[in-house]
Parts: C-alpha cells; structure tokens; sequence
C-alpha cells in the first residue's frame, strides 16, 4: 500500500482510498513541520525558535479550519497549544503530542509524525460540532506541548517541560485519561507502552485503546521501553495515561530515531491514517460511555 501511495497507483490507492485521502493531508503537515536539521550544537535560542514556528504552523492551520485553541507561554522560551472541545460534563480526556524537536534531526518522526495526526483530530472534531453537537458529553481537549526534548547539557535540564508546566498551572480534578501520541511514521506494528522508565502505565486505558482499533480493523499490540519517556509522564499522579507510538525495541525506527535520517520521506502515510482512526474511535466510544 505504501509503495502504491508513493509511486501514485490508482488501484492501490482505491483499496485505502480513504487512507490515501486522509494520509495525504496528514502527509502535508509532516512535510510542513520537518526541516533541514540544525547542527547539533545548536543552542538553546535556535531550537526554541524553531519550535516557536512549527507551533506558529500549528495555530495556522486551526485558524485556517476556524478551530478555538489558546496558547500558554513557558518559562522555557515555548508554548503550549490547548485546543478544547467543550462538554456537558466536568469529566476530561487529553490527547497530546509535542512539537519541538532535537537538533540534528529533521524530526519527521518524533514528533512531527504525531503532531500532523493531532492536527487532522481536530479538524474531525470541529465537523462533529456541527454534525453531532449531542456527542460532546464530556471535555476533551488536544494538547501540542513545547519544551518536550528540552535537554541542554549545559543547565543540565531533563526534558516533557512543556506538559509539566502545564500540569502543574493547571486544574486536573476532572481528567480522566491522558493519551500520548509520539512516533507514529515508521513500524507496522501500533502498540500501547506497557512499561516505561517511570513505571506501569494504565491497563484499563490500554484496553480501551485496544478495543477502539480492533473496531476499526487495527490491531494494537503492547511494548515495554523502559528507558523512554514523553508528556504523559507528568500526568500519572492525576489521570490513567498511555503512550501510544509505533517504537518498540531493537527496530529499525530506533536506527534514525533523533537522526539526520527522520525524514518526511521514510514516513508511511497511511500508518498516521491508521493512528488517527484509531483515536477517532477510541474518542467516540469515550464520549458515549
């Protein structure tokens, strides 16, 4: 399918249409947000700059589709994109991503991959506002976060900044669940992280999630990386979180992960129409339980 897309084969396409639709528009994005990668000494200024235009990007398209976002500054020369989708109920669901990236890499991967899927999310459920305004029971917002792989070797800073300041400036009484979506462009297999450096994620919310691609025809396994970690993390004292990526141990995504090599052209199209239909379902079955 993949090598249909790419070399424009009419019937492959028509077998996925809309994947091949969809991924399309996804594939936009991910072609907008990768660049040509910074030397790998960049400094802090650089890469806050650049993560300052891929969220200048981001409010772009939202204004384009006329989708309501806000944006919450940092201390860490970034900014947190918040899109809601407001409800009946206080009850809360965030699905979040990140948009700055590491020097030396185009970042077509992590997290662009991720980014470009949020995006189209949003898109989706501005239609539903319109087309089933009765769905929004309960809250849901999307979340681009900067400041996620904020590590400088010279203050010593760890990274996922962005989200922890949010968590920490922000009321989450009402969150119920915190889905993390990173790594999404590369491996056949779509998986929940089981195990990360910080622990147990939730079984219950990796079963739903588990659930919602099954009805749609996905299959999701799980994955342990327990030396890795993303903006959920700063969540688990306060929500059921999961991660859910495409990396898993010892694969090829590995190789070129935070490389001169995570380009948007090693990016499968329809794997990120996959991921997103998994989530347009796992988001409907949330907001009708």
């Amino acid at each position: 399918m993949y090598e249909d897309y790419k070399r424009g084969n009419a019937s492959g396409c028509r077998a996925m249409k809309r994947d091949c639709e969809t991924g399309s528009e996804i594939m936009k994005h991910v072609k907008e947000f990768a660049t040509e990668s910074l030397d790998i000494y960049a400094t802090d200024r650089e890469l806050s700059s650049d993560s300052l235009e891929k969220s200048g990007y981001i409010k772009q398209v939202l204004e384009e589709n006329k989708i309501a976002y806000r944006t919450e500054n940092t201390p860490y020369k970034d900014e947190n994109i918040i899109v809601p989708f407001k409800g009946k109920s206080n009850d809360e669901l965030i699905i979040c991503c990140h948009h700055d990236r590491m020097p030396a890499t185009p970042g077509a991967d992590d997290p662009y991959s991720a980014t470009a899927v949020l995006l189209e999310l949003a898109k989706e459920l501005k239609k539903w506002q319109y087309t089933k305004p009765r769905k929004f029971r309960k809250n849901i917002k999307l979340i681009s976060f900067g400041a996620e792989e904020n590590v400088s070797l010279l203050s010593k800073r760890t990274g996922c900044l962005g989200s922890a300041y949010y968590a920490k400036n922000n009321d989450l009484s009402d969150v119920e669940y915190v889905v993390f979506l990173d790594i999404l462009g590369r491996e056949k297999q779509l998986a929940t992280v089981v195990k990360d450096g910080f622990g147990e994620n939730s079984s219950e919310l990796n079963a739903l999630l588990s659930e919602a691609g099954e009805e749609v025809g996905v299959n999701i396994g799980k994955t342990n990386i327990p030396q890795s970690y993303g903006d959920y993390i700063n969540f688990k004292q306060s929500a059921k979180t999961a991660w859910l990526t495409r990396m898993d141990q010892g694969n090829y995504t590995w190789k070129i992960y935070h490389s001169e090599k995570d380009k948007a052209d090693t990016i499968n199209p329809s794997y990120l129409e996959e991921a997103k239909r998994v989530m347009v379902e796992f988001i409907e079955r949330y907001l009708d339980d």
